[in-house]
């Protein structure tokens, strides 16, 4: 009775939606008009819409004057929390933006001394296999060092962002499919474009710096190759997160550089009405890397565990 009687309440609020002023909390990013929920979600509008949402926002214009297809993006905003009937609106001014190139130069700086390193120690980086015992000894070293580096990386999205909101960390999955630790910056859409970058960029940044100290380590520590099988082990999983093959830093570092919105969610539908398109390729690229990755991690735990 209650479920009922809340749909009931939701009608008759979307039925007076356009007898009375509503309001909205709205900013513009890099020539992009968005609004926002009190609880930060996030929706681009065009900016045409935009001008008739605030027309019949203050009760400038008449609902019935505008397209049937207007009216019901107005009352769909409302059931989703965008509009707050009674409410005012709300203009939010971007954050500054940041240099990016300086930050760039440090990452190209921080992977060229990695790649330097494990060059100068090549020969013995093909020895690992045979220099190192695998099992439950090594797993005990590197587990916790991996677990601590999962959350460097983290740390890294984290700090950036506290700079312009309240970033959180929460456990969730990669594709749908692959479980990992992600730092949600949905309030990263209202940051300029470099900041946004930024953002995605400085975990990956952080495990080049932790992968770049194993590596130097290893060139300057004789008979340790456990410090290069950490460089590489880190160094694999920048490059692994910077795939935009994954709903991860790579993605949305490929999304804001390229301008290239909704890119995944207009991939998958086409691809389900087979639509052949740029987005269509890539959506079946990143379901048949999910596919294969689900795979091979099946096949090395089959293989651990003695089951083939």
């Amino acid at each position: 009775m209650c479920a009922a009687r809340d749909t009931d309440d939701r009608t008759l609020d979307l039925e007076a939606l356009f007898r009375e002023p509503f309001g909205f909390t709205w900013g513009e990013t890099d020539g992009t008009t968005w609004l926002r929920t009190d609880e930060g979600s996030y929706k681009r509008v065009h900016p045409v819409f935009f001008e008739q949402l605030r027309e019949i926002a203050t009760g400038s214009s008449d609902p019935t004057d505008h397209d049937e297809r207007v009216r019901e993006t107005v009352v769909l905003l409302a059931s989703e929390g965008y509009l707050e009937p009674g409410g005012e609106i709300v203009h939010e001014q971007p954050p500054p933006d940041i240099r990016l190139w300086p930050r760039l130069g440090a990452v190209a700086a921080t992977a060229t001394l990695l790649v330097g390193c494990l060059a100068v120690r090549w020969p013995e980086l093909r020895q690992l296999p045979a220099d190192l015992e695998f099992g439950l000894g090594l797993a005990l070293i590197v587990l916790p060092i991996l677990l601590g580096s999962i959350a460097l990386h983290e740390l890294g999205h984290y700090v950036p962002s506290r700079r312009y909101f309240d970033p959180q960390l929460r456990i969730g999955l990669l594709n749908k499919v692959i479980p990992a630790i992600i730092t949600r910056t949905t309030d990263a859409w209202r940051c300029p474009r470099n900041v946004r970058l930024w953002i995605s960029l400085a975990g990956p940044f952080v495990d080049l710096l932790v992968a770049t100290g194993f590596a130097v380590a290893f060139v300057i520590v004789p008979g340790q190759p456990i410090f290069g099988f950490l460089a590489l082990l880190i160094a694999a999983r920048a490059l692994f997160v910077l795939n935009p093959l994954i709903e991860g830093d790579g993605y949305w570092a490929l999304v804001d550089a390229f301008g290239w919105h909704n890119l995944r969610t207009q991939g998958f539908r086409d691809l389900e009405h087979r639509i052949l398109s740029g987005p269509a390729v890539y959506a079946l690229s990143a379901v048949i890397f999910t596919i294969g990755f689900v795979g091979l991690n099946i096949a090395i735990l089959a293989t651990v565990f003695g089951l083939v």
